[in-house]
Parts: structure tokens; sequence; C-alpha cells
């Protein structure tokens, strides 16, 4: 289910194929880390860096899941590789959509702004965009 929500995002080609291959379960065993649902993490890494893992952002974030500089240590990320692991990036991102969960609870169209540094919860432009992937097909 997670590699076919990839290869959705990426198209289908050999490359995107083995991105999935290679991907898909990284996704999937953070997403059980943070009980959170696979296809949201996904669609967070491809709002955030088209699934790059070197992707750096305009900011300063770094990895799949743009994760800034600084951030990581509130959101209990010391100590992993996030800044060199895809990996531990996306766990990191896990923990950070987790925080935002349990901040604002129900739905994530509710709690989803949070990782992209809306400080408010309640529903965000950014959040619709992030969802509308959870939804591509092949």
């Amino acid at each position: 289910m997670t590699a076919a929500l990839i290869l959705a995002l990426l198209g289908a080609s050999p490359r995107a194929e083995a991105t999935a291959n290679r991907l898909a379960p990284m996704f999937e065993s953070a997403a059980r880390m943070g009980r959170m649902d696979p296809r949201l993490v996904v669609a967070v890494a491809f709002h955030e860096s088209s699934l790059r893992d070197r992707k750096r952002g305009a900011a300063g974030e770094i990895g799949i899941m743009q994760i800034k500089p600084g951030g990581q240590a509130r959101y209990r990320c010391r100590g992993m590789a996030w800044r060199t692991s895809t990996r531990d990036n996306i766990r990191c991102g896990v923990r950070i959509l987790s925080y935002a969960r349990q901040r604002c609870s129900g739905p994530p169209v509710r709690w989803l702004g949070i990782y992209n540094g809306i400080r408010r919860c309640g529903p965000s432009l950014y959040a619709q965009r992030v969802l509308r992937h959870t939804r591509r097909r092949k």
C-alpha cells in the first residue's frame, strides 16, 4: 500500500519503483512506531521534498521530511542521525507529526499545519495540500 502510493506520486518508472521499494519499509516502520497512517507520512514527505532524501530547504531544512535544525531537540529527535540518515529523518518527522496530533487532536486537517510551522490548531492550506497527496492513485 505504501509502495503503491509512492509509485503513484512519483510516476511509473524503474527508478520510481526502486525508490518505492527502498523507502516503503522505512515509512511503514516509522509510521507504526508513531501510530500514524503511513500514507499520511509519505504525503508529508512528498509535499516537503518530493521524496528526495538529500533535499535542503531554503531555510536550512534537511532531508526527506525537511526537518528544521534546532527543532529536533524539542521534538525528541536528539541522538538520532536525522541529518544524514533517511530512516532517522523519517522517524524524526513522525515524532513531530505525533507531537502535532497530540497537541491539537482530531483529524489530520486540524494538526498538519503544526508540522509546517503554523502555531495554531485548525484547518490550513498546507493540510489540504498534503491530504490531497494521500488520495493519489496509479
